[in-house]
């Protein structure tokens, strides 16, 4: 059943191909204007997030004239708010036709999800016929989740790849730079996955960082052949503007927003921002040290990249499947562990899996909960397997040792 489902998942691209790719339109409308035109590129304070320039709104009309008409392509102008080495991605990128840039984009999405699910599945299948059953009912749950990311032509799919193939499996001699390539590469397009970087970090994994800074200075030596080192300033610029603009935005299910549109507390900005955001990353290290601190090298490494969301100013609906490469690194761990993979617990992966997929184009506040419950199941599996490991974690989770 598994590998039918990656086969359905092949031909997503081809059943969306009439679609607006909303969330890649941005890129290919910055690679077109380029390095000479960084105002227009990155929204600054003079311009609100829904209100980017003239000649950017004229370009994405022009771009997407395909799917919109002309009274409402100027309402889906959507800002570029990445950082410059996709920017320098995208210029190659808005060389193709918009039609064959969004198939090609689609296309990789769903084989970065198919990857990071295939991983899964491998992982745990070597516990049994319970661990195949549990990671192909979640790669069919993922299903819906999956054809509206590709659908608007996300990236997210690549920091689904980022946590699924975990660190311990990448940090090896011959996957060493690809895996630090992928990392990179998610926090080019969504910068959050950093958080992640303190596991290699705690575990004395020199040779894995040397890889992500070698490969993160190629990457922005090659950046700097096409793009002035100012469009760092004005990145940074536009992602504070588009942050202000997204706390308020209806389909945004941060923290932040879902407190002032459901309970109407509204958080001021300075000091009481920073007091929130203080709390919330001392919630996330307690719940952090309580379930994490004899966990294995992959389990903290996926939980970290979806807990951080917690504390994210956009939690977008498509960013809630990171929990599932959470959920399914913490099962794996529990059944390492324990020795056997117990259906009240692999149960839940699938649950989740289809969770993200009902509420992907859903409410806010369901979503803000799937992230919120990954990370604590996440982090109680981790707890438990701890509590009963006989041997070292590292060891027991499939680490270097």
């Amino acid at each position: 059943m598994h590998v039918a489902v990656l086969v359905v998942w092949g031909t997503i691209p081809f059943l969306v191909a009439d679609e607006p790719p909303i969330d890649l339109l941005p890129a290919i409308v910055a690679g077109e204007l380029g390095p000479d035109a960084l105002d227009d590129v990155y929204i600054d304070e003079s311009h609100e997030a829904a209100d980017p320039s003239p000649a950017y709104v004229a370009a994405h009309c022009e771009r997407a004239a395909t799917y919109y008409d002309e009274h409402e392509c100027a309402s889906w102008a959507l800002p570029f708010v990445s950082t410059p080495p996709t920017l320098a991605a995208s210029m190659a990128l808005s060389r193709l036709d918009t039609e064959v840039a969004a198939l090609l984009v689609r296309f990789l999405g769903v084989a970065c999800f198919a990857a990071g699910a295939h991983v899964m599945w491998r992982r745990l299948s070597r516990h049994g016929a319970s661990g195949a059953v549990a990671a192909a009912a979640t790669t069919a749950a993922l299903t819906p989740a999956v054809y509206v990311t590709a659908r608007a032509g996300q990236t997210t799919p690549v920091v689904f790849l980022a946590a699924a193939l975990g660190l311990a499996a990448v940090d090896l001699p011959r996957r060493r730079i690809a895996g630090a390539a992928v990392l990179v590469a998610a926090v080019a397009w969504k910068l959050f996955p950093l958080a992640a970087l303190w596991v290699p970090v705690v575990e004395r994994r020199l040779r894995y960082l040397v890889a992500v800074v070698g490969v993160t200075a190629a990457v922005v030596a090659a950046t700097a052949l096409v793009v002035p080192f100012e469009a760092w300033g004005e990145f940074w610029t536009a992602s504070n503007a588009f942050d202000g603009y997204a706390r308020e935005f209806p389909d945004n299910a941060s923290l932040d927003t879902v407190l002032a549109q459901e309970l109407d507390i509204r958080i001021g900005d300075g000091l009481p921002r920073a007091a929130s955001l203080a709390a919330r990353l001392a919630a996330l290290v307690a719940l952090g040290w309580w379930g994490l601190r004899r966990a294995g090298t992959d389990a903290r490494w996926a939980w970290s990249i979806a807990a951080v969301l917690l504390v994210a100013p956009v939690l977008w609906a498509h960013y809630a499947v990171l929990v599932v490469p959470a959920v399914a690194a913490a099962v794996g761990e529990a059944a390492g562990r324990t020795g056997r993979l117990d259906p009240a617990r692999w149960v839940t992966l699938p649950l989740f899996a289809a969770a993200c997929s009902a509420f992907v184009d859903g409410p806010t506040l369901p979503r803000l909960a799937i992230v919120v419950g990954g990370a604590v199941v996440a982090a109680r599996l981790c707890r438990h397997a701890g509590s009963v490991a006989t041997g070292p974690p590292a060891v027991a989770a499939g680490g270097r040792g």
